[in-house]
């Protein structure tokens, strides 16, 4: 019988698309993973829907991402910032670069809320432009938003589902971050328990052995015991 080694599991991690609807977070995500998409029809995410990759990071290992496309509807958005409190390794907040309005609430809202339910340096978050192909109607200009960023750290992004722009550079780009903040988090831990097992390792008990009498040292107590019995056998 031949043996099989273990599969080792891929590390899994989550990423969660936030921002106002008709940003295009369904439309770029159905564009990652090769789905059909009309773009002339606008269809609102109703709830939440999620997405599972493999994906190789590091140019050699691969990890397990589950993409989460959450509705931009008031009604529908606690639902995400519940799942977010528990399980979420990265952000992607999209606005539209032909909408002043869906970019303002990314600040005014959308990262207000996430800054009352985590740390926001905690994960990494990325802030991105969808629809740049748009540029006729750009409202959003790529200056004001390096601005803005200037007062948080977050990695920032101009996409176009339409005519493929950045795209898989950014599902890469976040995973890539991703993996190298975990990974060090894991290998910090891991040293950290290690280091705390060889402090708390009991001291080893040594035997301490009584020094060898040198042989002179034998005889003359030899002869001196001797001596003392006579003398004892003459006195008695």
């Amino acid at each position: 019988m031949s043996f099989k080694p273990k599969k080792t599991e891929n590390q899994k991690y989550s990423v969660f698309f936030l921002g106002d609807s008709q940003t295009g977070k369904t439309t770029i995500i159905s564009k990652y993973f090769d789905l059909p998409i009309d773009y002339n029809c606008q269809i609102s995410t109703i709830g939440i829907d999620y997405y599972k990759k493999t994906i190789e990071v590091n140019n050699k290992t691969k990890i397990d991402l589950k993409i989460y496309d959450t509705a931009g509807q008031e009604q529908y958005r606690s639902n995400a910032f519940q799942i977010i409190k528990t399980k979420c390794n990265g952000i992607i907040i999209l606005y539209s670069i032909n909408s002043k309005k869906s970019f303002n609430n990314v600040f005014e809202y959308w990262i207000d809320q996430l800054n009352n339910i985590i740390d926001l340096t905690s994960i990494p978050i990325y802030i991105v432009g969808n629809k740049c192909d748009l540029k006729d109607e750009r409202e959003v200009e790529k200056e004001e938003v390096e601005n803005k960023l200037k007062e948080y750290d977050f990695k920032f992004m101009e996409t176009s589902a339409k005519n493929n722009i950045n795209i898989s550079e950014l599902f890469k780009n976040i995973s890539e971050d991703i993996y190298k903040k975990y990974y060090k988090e894991e290998k910090q831990e891991i040293n950290n328990i290690s280091s705390k097992n060889s402090l708390s390792k009991p001291f080893e008990v040594v035997n301490i052995k009584k020094p060898k009498r040198n042989i002179f040292s034998r005889i003359f107590n030899f002869i001196g015991h001797k001596i003392k019995k006579i003398f004892k056998k003459k006195n008695n």
